[in-house]
């Protein structure tokens, strides 16, 4: 219910420009009633001194004029702007001068007559540095900017520590016009997120968000499925929704149960970084007389289908174990390389017995005896994580 004291305490803590004009009226001559009694009934003598005398009125009046002089200055554009051809590409040029520090909104209460397109093409110019009123160009053309050597490793290098490896690949064009294969990274935050990461924690870079889209690396993709995810992320991934909702001052016991579960997931992100940093720092320290093998269970599949199948055949069909070896080694020339190894089996346990058979007849596979020293690599399932496999490989 809406009280007097209520309204009074509203308009108390509200912005002057949010007030209604009723409101504005009332915050007028509550200031006036203040000036008359604090200048002893003198308010023209009060103000006249605060406006022409004061540094305090001075200061304000300076910031009214340039207030007054950036509105001009945006009129001026915006005038010129609408003296333009409805379909010169100029506009959007001219549009870009206000686009950074204006939104959309505010551009067409001003009197900006402008499309949703022309306004996002000239903020793209605004963000990319792109101001020019030459001959007509169809799209932004970021080879005229100077892109450092330093800004693409440093975009590089954040794409790499927001995602992970995959055992796919795919064609990646190089700055030669050749093609290579490289490994698919899948990130694990959005690109828009790494993007405001780089803004704040290196604020010295100038760094549009298209042109930071153009430096993303084809192979680093948003993964469309989440499968075989650890049950300790899914839940705290829950847990934090639910604790967003809770009332910071609710102390009953379902909440600070939340909060001592989330507090766990955060130590478990701690642990996965870690890890994630020394797996890639292991590939990255990688030379000719070493590799990395990667081991895991894929999901389990069967064979034998078709279009058309009797139902006996189809209900009757057996599951196959899929046990995948990801070996990762650099070439003569440095260049990382990939090779799969798949164990199939009709044992569907995965248990540790199996595991260790695997890696003993991999181990004295023909490719890997080039190699002085294997790094292993798999996650904490009670297969890989057992003393018998451990055993088996010492």
């Amino acid at each position: 219910m809406n009280t007097p004291e209520n309204t009074r305490n509203n308009q108390r803590y509200t912005s002057f420009g949010d007030l209604s004009p009723s409101g504005k009226s009332q915050k007028a001559r509550m200031m006036y009633d203040y000036l008359v009694k604090l200048s002893g009934n003198s308010p023209g003598e009060l103000m006249d001194y605060f406006l022409n005398k004061s540094k305090f009125g001075k200061d304000l009046i300076e910031s009214v004029k340039n207030e007054f002089r950036m509105l001009r200055m945006t009129l001026n554009i915006q005038a010129l702007h609408q003296s333009l051809d409805k379909y010169s590409d100029q506009k959007s040029n001219l549009l870009a001068l206000v686009a950074d520090t204006h939104s959309r909104k505010k551009i067409r209460d001003m009197g900006f007559k402008v499309s949703n397109t022309q306004y996002a093409k000239a903020k793209r110019k605004a963000e990319d540095g792109l101001f020019f009123l030459g001959s007509k160009r169809h799209k932004a053309d970021h080879s005229s900017r100077i892109i450092f050597e330093d800004t693409k490793e440093i975009v590089v290098s954040y794409l790499l520590n927001n995602s992970r490896a995959s055992s796919n690949t795919c064609k990646v064009k190089q700055e030669n016009g050749k093609y290579i294969y490289q490994p698919v990274y899948y990130l694990d935050s959005t690109k828009l997120d790494i993007y405001n990461s780089i803004c704040r924690e290196k604020p010295v870079i100038r760094l549009g968000l298209s042109t930071f889209y153009t430096l993303c690396p084809t192979n680093f993709k948003k993964g469309k499925k989440r499968a075989d995810m650890c049950p300790i992320c899914i839940k705290g991934e829950n847990n934090e929704k639910r604790l967003r909702k809770i009332n910071p001052e609710d102390n009953t016991k379902l909440s600070g149960q939340i909060r001592r579960q989330v507090g766990l997931y955060k130590k478990h992100l701690l642990v996965k970084k870690r890890q994630s940093e020394a797996y890639k720092a292991c590939l990255d320290g990688l030379d000719s007389d070493s590799c990395v093998i990667v081991m895991d269970f894929k999901e389990n599949f069967r064979i034998g289908g078709g279009p058309v199948e009797m139902s006996s055949k189809f209900f009757n069909k057996s599951q196959i174990s899929d046990l995948g070896f990801a070996a990762v080694y650099k070439d003569s020339n440095g260049n990382k390389k990939y090779k799969y190894f798949n164990y199939l089996s009709k044992i569907l346990s995965h248990d540790a017995k199996y595991a260790s058979e695997c890696l003993s007849d991999l181990l004295n596979d023909q490719f890997f005896r080039r190699f002085n020293y294997v790094h292993l690599w798999s996650d904490s399932g009670p297969h890989f994580r057992s003393q018998e496999l451990i055993y088996s490989i010492f």
